[in-house]
Formats: structure tokens, C-alpha cells, sequence
């Protein structure tokens, strides 16, 4: 299923804008929980980690770090992902070919 109406119009305006997207469910994570986190990685120059407030629904803040293993961490982190989540643009794509 795609996302929520609300959640995946901001997912498009990101894509369009040219942010890689990827979606995973947390059902598929629950064996992974380093996975459960938003995080960008800005090139090769720093990785960005969002830590939640106490309601575990909003951003207390969003920390970037310049350390070149934390940077490298984010990589593996994200290579792994791929094998749980797939591409915003490949999804919309098989939801094209059903309609």
C-alpha cells in the first residue's frame, strides 16, 4: 500500500525536489531497530539523525555530524535499509501498472 494521502504528498514534494526516497514498513524492521530512525546523509560531508521528543511523534532535533565514521556508519545503515524498503519512485511505478 502506499501511504497516507497527507504523508505521501510530502513524499512527492521531496522526490520532486530531488531527495532520494526510500519507504520500508516498521513491521519489517522490529529485527532491526538501528533502522528505525530518519537520517540523511549529505554527501560525503555529514550525516544528519533525528532524535524524537518523549511522544516519540515529533523532532526534539535534528543532529548533523562531520565524523567520517559516523558518515560511514550512515552508509552501511542505508545499504541495509535497501534490502527492507524500496524506492518512492519504484512504487509508484507498480501502483501505475495496476491501475
Amino acid at each position: 500500500d502506499l501511504p497516507v494521502e497527507e504523508l505521501r504528498q510530502w513524499i512527492h514534494e521531496q522526490s520532486v525536489h530531488g531527495i532520494w526516497i526510500r519507504l520500508a514498513r516498521i513491521s519489517d524492521l522490529l529485527h532491526e531497530p538501528e533502522l528505525l530512525r530518519d537520517m540523511g546523509i549529505y554527501g560525503q560531508i555529514a550525516v544528519g539523525t533525528q532524535e524524537l521528543a518523549a511522544d516519540n511523534l515529533r523532532t526534539h532535533r535534528f543532529l548533523l555530524n562531520f565524523d567520517l565514521h559516523a558518515l560511514r556508519e550512515a552508509e552501511r545503515q542505508w545499504e541495509k535499509l535497501g534490502v527492507y524498503s524500496i524506492a518512492y519512485k519504484e512504487l509508484l511505478e507498480q501502483f501505475r501498472l495496476h491501475e
